[in-house]
């Protein structure tokens, strides 16, 4: 029976109320009854839920299973004792309803009109396990049980959404404390919710408390890597990037250095920072795990170029230097590995970090880990490095559980050196700024700051000023930009106001060319774009950017055997430009179109602009549906940029977004389009037979919808063609369907993909007279809409390509080598002329089974490899580990940097 009222015990109404939630109980004008029986209390919270008509036969099978309604008829009049039965217990012949208040029921009203504080106040006043009818049980009525069972989940479920939703709520209204302390609520329930670390990690960073952000990830990552030996999601590891504001990855190869001349950013003068070599080497001593921080600019790099050049001579050893950005823990992996030449060994193992770990214990005595922009990779490395070797990282970011020395400001009389370093630099003439009794407040209102102190030399020699003429001009000069964390208790706004003079004294056009930089989705940037933004000659901008770059506010940046060449602002100074540009965001996201509709197979120019291509499709993807769905065209769609370099996570999470977009808007023929190359790149690049089958289905139907003969006989091939290979016995009759719609459309250009295919097939049959027949006539079509100018050459070199390939491996089996090759060979000459490095890697492949037939086993690894790298740089795994495992059966050597160059 139920308990008697006290102070714990408390209605949400004054009439009858039933709770449900915790233990159940019933009140009534805030009194608690005694409960009735079982069985009469579960059709009571049974009727009270389902709130309409019910039949007493019903009831009765329900709850005990039987058609006889007599146990129903005892139930009632037990009901109809509680107070005011007849307000809320209504019987009508074989009819029965109950209309009462519950929990349950206020819950879910107040969640229909989005109070999810009244939905929540009430779910907080039950008892800690608010589970529906708490340990509640009602013996020989198992249809009654199974429904109890499926309420309490449905239950919880509603629960723990509710609460998400309402963080969400509170997030998107900046009511971030609030949120926080129900995310940690919302742990409490389900401490393995993903979703829920990611809304705490991001809170926690949004609140301004990025280090405790940075130290929930490693929590949860302790939690999942215990409790199901897994890693975070790639969600959670992207949240983590943009919390670090990850840069463009820098990192391309380890270097294992083993005298002074190989240490990389070594300065030519190193001034001051004697006690900041002393801690290292005191904290290195003691913990062997040390993080530098420090604000952009302040030397972090050159300071641990010259620790490492003052460790080579006091100590025996190696050290391996990796410039890290942004890069996963899998290809700073690489960059080790091929540091000691053992690329092929990592492909093979099947523990990564424990062969790296090997790798480099007793090898190296210090690991510098520098410019490091991924918290992920930060921890990874340092848990795979030998705790016997000393690790230095590098970073704008403060990282938990790392030993920190903060690389601030220098001592007075090393910064009144440095300002005469730079000015005698850049004026090329020997600078004797010591002696200006102004020069001492100059480096006082900087607060000693590297980077500042050194665009203070370059000012003063570029502007030919004295000290004190720009301490007047940076006093009337303040900035918004706030000073780096580390010198906020100086009270200075220093750097900001500097920059703002230096910036100030640019020409117009410079000015204008670092403002719309401001505006763009990376620090770097090639002229021809950023002209297309300002709408100027791509000229006078180059012009404008070698003024940037004399003033040090840019770099310069050129790529190995390419003419291109882009600039790159320094960090400090594109903050600076972004928080003053006055350049419309959807101006830069229209001019990125236009220059990806003019490059869209410059994938050399698309390399080096790619993060502003992505970053403006991002912007469409807020503002603007069509012209989102349109840049994903653009990158995906015929012989365009991922369908050349292959996909990256972002390309093919926005990828699935414009499908969804396209599909919403109703343009159905863009959906079609996106969602078949979807199926390409999990059929080409990722192996993946299942999903590229189902997303090639999926623009079937759409081909269908559309009336489109083409696509259907194009996808009609395709999925015949995965059948195939799936051992299907459905797999000619798609081909053939096929075939006869493109015969009946006279569409020679689906009818030459048909012919290889079946050519293919027929080849893996062992039919080779009839694939040879299919293969020629594919070529012959092929080139015939090559000949034809009305047709788009890529798309019959694209058909011409693969017959080719096809062509060649039958005539390898019927003909001969030298028929053969000269057919693999004009495949490749069509990859390289469409650019196309995945083509290049499957002709170079073929011409290596070539060589491997004919016994030269020295032109076939060379091929082999070539294909690999390509296979590599293109994120083509499956074919990448196929090559891999056959070339190592085969006693291949893998040498992937030869093949690069």
């Amino acid at each position: 029976m139920g308990a008697k009222p006290n102070s714990k015990t408390r209605s949400l109404t004054d009439g009858f109320e039933l709770k449900l939630l915790g233990s159940p109980a019933i009140y009534w004008q805030g009194e608690e009854q005694d409960l009735p029986s079982n069985k009469a209390f579960a059709m009571l919270s049974y009727l009270a839920l389902r709130n309409d008509a019910v039949t007493r036969k019903d009831i009765s099978e329900f709850l005990w299973n039987t058609t006889s309604t007599s146990s129903v008829r005892v139930a009632l009049s037990e009901l109809r004792n509680l107070p005011a039965a007849d307000d809320w217990l209504e019987t009508n012949g074989q009819l029965i309803k109950i209309t009462v208040q519950s929990d349950v029921a206020i819950i879910e009203n107040a969640l229909k009109n989005a109070d999810y504080d009244l939905a929540l106040s009430v779910w907080q006043s039950s008892e800690k396990d608010k589970s529906f009818l708490k340990n509640f049980e009602v013996k020989k009525a198992d249809e009654f049980m199974n429904w109890l069972e499926l309420e309490r989940s449905r239950l919880n479920e509603l629960y723990l959404s509710s609460l998400q939703e309402y963080i969400k709520y509170l997030e998107e209204n900046k009511d971030y404390q609030k949120a926080l302390e129900y995310s940690q609520l919302l742990l409490q329930q389900d401490h393995l919710n993903e979703d829920v670390w990611r809304a705490v990690i991001r809170l926690e960073h949004k609140q301004g408390n990025t280090e405790q952000a940075l130290e929930k990830f490693e929590q949860l990552r302790e939690i999942l890597k215990t409790e199901l030996r897994v890693e975070p999601l790639p969600e959670t590891l992207e949240l983590l990037a943009e919390i670090e504001q990850a840069s463009v990855s820098a990192a391309k190869a380890a270097i294992l250095i083993s005298t002074n001349e190989q240490i990389p950013a070594m300065p030519e003068q190193l001034i001051g920072r004697d006690d900041l070599l002393k801690s290292i080497d005191k904290s290195l001593a003691k913990n062997k795990r040390l993080l530098l921080h420090g604000f952009g600019g302040s030397g972090k790099t050159a300071v641990v170029a010259s620790y490492a050049n003052r460790f080579l001579i006091k100590n025996s050893g190696s050290i391996l230097w990796l410039q890290a950005g942004d890069d996963s823990p899998e290809s700073l992996f690489d960059a080790i590995a091929k540091a000691f030449d053992a690329s092929q060994e990592l492909s093979q193992s099947k523990d990564k970090a424990k062969f790296i770990k090997n790798l480099v214990d007793k090898k190296i005595k210090l690991f510098i880990l520098d410019d490091v922009w991924n918290a992920y990779a930060l921890s990874i490395l340092s848990e795979t490095i030998p705790s016997g070797i000393a690790l230095i990282a590098t970073s704008r970011q403060r990282y938990p559980r790392f030993k920190r020395i903060d690389v601030g400001c220098l001592n007075r009389n090393d910064s009144l050196e440095l300002v005469n370093l730079y000015a005698g630099q850049v004026s090329r003439q020997k600078k004797d700024l010591i002696k200006d009794p102004y020069l001492n407040d100059l480096c006082e209102l900087l607060a000693d700051h590297a980077f500042a102190l050194r665009i203070a030399g370059i000012t003063l020699a570029l502007n030919k000023l004295k000290p004190k003429d720009l301490i007047k001009q940076i006093k009337d000069n303040p900035h918004t930009m706030k000073v780096p964390s580390e010198f906020a208790d100086q009270d200075r706004e220093s750097v900001s106001a500097l920059l703002t003079v230096s910036i100030q004294k640019l020409s117009d056009p410079a000015y204008e060319a670092l403002m719309a930089f401001g505006a763009m989705y990376s620090s770097s940037c090639t002229p021809e774009l950023l002209a297309a933004c300002i709408r100027r000659e791509e000229e006078a901008t180059e012009e404008a950017l070698i003024d940037l770059q004399k003033a040090g506010l840019a770099d310069r940046q050129t790529e190995a055997g390419s003419d291109l060449i882009s600039y790159r602002l320094h960090d400090l100074v594109f903050s600076f430009a972004r928080a003053n540009s006055n350049l419309r965001e959807l101006s830069v996201m229209a001019a990125c179109q236009d220059f990806l509709t003019k490059h869209k197979q410059d994938f050399d120019i698309l390399d080096a602009e790619i993060s502003n291509m992505l970053g403006a499709s991002q912007s469409a993807q807020k503002y603007d549906d069509l012209a989102f769905i349109e840049f994903m065209r653009l990158l995906v769609e015929g012989n365009a940029y991922y369908q050349a370099r292959g996909h990256s996570p972002k390309s093919i999470e926005l990828l699935k977004a414009a499908i969804v977009r396209a599909k919403k808007v109703g343009d159905l023929e863009a959906a079609h389009f996106l969602v078949s190359r979807l199926g390409d790149m999990y059929k080409e690049l990722v192996g993946d037979l299942d999903l590229s089958l189902k997303y090639y289905s999926d623009g079937l139907k759409l081909a269908e919808t559309l009336g489109d003969a083409h696509r259907q006989a194009i996808l009609l091939c395709i999925i015949g063609g995965l059948r195939f290979q799936q051992k299907a016995d459905d797999a000619s009759e798609y081909l053939d369907r096929a075939y006869i719609l493109a015969k009946n459309q006279n569409d020679k250009i689906a009818l030459s993909q048909i012919l290889s295919y079946k050519g293919y097939v027929a080849n893996f049959q062992k039919n080779y007279k009839l694939s040879y027949k299919f293969l020629s006539e594919a070529v012959k079509i092929a080139q015939e809409l090559i000949d034809d100018k009305s047709i788009n050459n890529r798309e019959g070199n694209k058909k011409l390509f693969y017959a080719l390939l096809n062509l060649g491996d039958v005539e390898q089996k019927l003909i001969g080598f030298d028929k053969a090759l000269d057919s693999r060979r004009r495949a490749l000459a069509i990859a390289k002329e469409s650019d196309n490095h995945l083509w290049m890697g499957y002709a170079l492949q073929e011409i290596a089974e070539i060589y491997h037939g004919l016994e030269n086993y020295e032109l076939a690894n060379e091929n082999y490899n070539q294909a690999l790298y390509y296979y590599q740089e293109n994120n083509a795994r499956a074919d990448f580990d196929k090559l891999t495992n056959f070339m190592q059966e085969n006693d291949y050597v893998v040498q992937l940097e030869i093949a690069a160059t």
